[in-house]
């Protein structure tokens, strides 16, 4: 969580709120770190999403996933900051929709709330859906259709290919 960006970035608060409660279906909660909410999979969620997944500010997985430093870096050092900079974007796009209306008389504050609340990790919807023309690729991986989507979604290859260039640098977030 970047404290910086917090009153612009509210909405993803109030989304990480709804988030956890629903979470607690999945998992137990594990305690804050670094701003983010920890929930521990149930063995029998687990079982059937042996992955990290974390949105907005709530991370979910296994106690040794939840612990591992490669995981958090991908989860929160790049997901997070992927966040935080589409609820900007939805900040700026709600900016522009509102000055429309003001500009033009029309009432434009009913979109303008639904663009700025929906901004985070509602935006990164569309990415499943365009990741299925890797349907190919997948099944060769031996991947069924729903790893598919979410390993080849854009956030997803954006998070490796960011991955690697901070490895590339020697384990600093310089370019």
């Amino acid at each position: 969580m970047t404290l910086a960006l917090l009153p612009f970035t509210f909405q993803i608060v109030l989304q990480s709120i709804v988030l956890w409660l629903i979470a607690l279906i999945f998992g137990k909660p594990a305690g804050f770190r670094e701003g983010v909410a920890l929930i521990r999979w149930h063995d029998w969620w687990d079982y059937r999403w042996p992955f990290v997944t974390c949105i907005c500010f709530v991370m979910g997985g296994s106690d040794r996933a939840l612990q591992d430093r490669s995981l958090w870096f991908h989860e929160v050092g790049v997901h997070v900051k992927q966040f935080e900079d589409l609820a900007v974007l939805s900040d700026v796009i709600a900016g522009v929709v509102l000055l429309y209306g003001y500009l033009t008389g029309h009432t434009t504050w009913p979109l303008a709330l639904g663009i700025w609340a929906s901004g985070g990790p509602l935006w990164l919807v569309p990415n499943f859906l365009t990741a299925l023309r890797f349907r190919k690729a997948g099944k060769e991986l031996g991947w069924r259709t729903w790893r598919t989507m979410y390993m080849m979604s854009e956030h997803e290859r954006s998070a490796f290919a960011q991955e690697a260039q901070f490895v590339r640098n020697g384990g600093t977030l310089h370019t």
